[in-house]
């Protein structure tokens, strides 16, 4: 036929290595072989190649029940699947796919429509209840028989679990409180992804949080004068931080008059007294009558 003996070795280690050839085209991937003498040759040549999908599948006699996930070479080729089609559904499961569905089986290569309807009846697929997207697979909160009072800032993880909440609602808790989150009302407890409205609905009654007396912003927390019982006369340029504290002034207050008396602040007018920031009019007022200046 005009091919050089090289080449005609070429083809037949092809079909050795590769399986027989299933259309004549394939000889152009023939390496040795011309396009040319292909393109004469073509014509001539014929496969004798099963018709429709019998290359991958022959009906048996008898099909059985099968889970496309688990079932092993050797029931695929008792199913009526060739070599190759057994090999390529190993390597479809081998790459992590998965059959969620009757209808995922068809998507193979090997599996034509024909195949498909004579398999699907025996085609078993366990029953799993999917979960819709949005929503969470496992509960965060499962009501509890009893429920008792609590400090989210305090509970422990076994009273968490107590209460109902899960393991992992309980690990997100303890990772808000390592973090530095603190619970300073009972409406704080309902920003955690993990509590939503119906269980914050529910534990709301039992929360419990020590009362707290918030100081108004702008306002001091500590006082820097208390009217003591006696006053005296005393000289603000030279009165010791003893004298000071005897007067009513808080310790934050004295160590303010010392500052400013270290960097060179002189009193020369008692008026000079109430520039302080811890002398307010009150205080001047009680104690002006007992300001001496030289």
């Amino acid at each position: 036929m005009g091919i050089p003996h090289s080449a005609a070795a070429r083809v037949v280690r092809r079909r050795e290595k590769w399986g027989e050839y299933r259309y004549p085209n394939q000889l152009k991937r023939v390496y040795g072989i011309p396009a040319r003498a292909a393109d004469l040759i073509i014509p001539y040549a014929y496969v004798d190649r099963p018709s429709g999908n019998a290359y991958y599948f022959t009906p048996p006699q008898t099909l059985f029940p099968f889970n496309p996930n688990t079932v092993t070479s050797e029931e695929l080729l008792r199913l009526g699947f060739s070599q190759r089609a057994v090999e390529m559904i190993g390597k479809y499961r081998a790459k992590g796919g998965v059959f969620r569905r009757k209808e995922d089986f068809k998507k193979l290569y090997c599996v034509d429509s024909s195949t498909y309807a004579l398999l699907e009846p025996h085609i078993q697929l366990p029953t799993q209840q999917r979960t819709p997207r949005g929503k969470r697979r496992v509960p965060y909160f499962t009501p509890s028989r009893t429920l008792f009072p609590f400090n989210p800032n305090t509970v422990t993880s076994e009273e968490l679990l107590r209460l109902g909440f899960s393991q992992r609602a309980v690990d997100m808790i303890g990772k808000y409180r390592a973090k530095g989150g603190v619970f300073r009302r009972k409406e704080d407890f309902k920003r955690l992804y993990c509590v939503d409205s119906s269980t914050y609905a529910l534990l709301e009654p039992h929360i419990q949080l020590p009362t707290q007396q918030r100081t108004p912003r702008g306002k001091r927390r500590v006082p820097y004068f208390t009217p003591p019982q006696t006053l005296f006369p005393f000289n603000p340029n030279t009165v010791t931080s003893e004298e000071l504290q005897r007067l009513g002034f808080s310790q934050r207050a004295v160590d303010m008059i010392g500052k400013y008396r270290a960097k060179g602040g002189v009193f020369r007018k008692k008026e000079d007294f109430k520039r302080l920031y811890c002398v307010d009019s009150t205080t001047y007022a009680t104690l002006e009558p007992f300001i001496e200046v030289e």
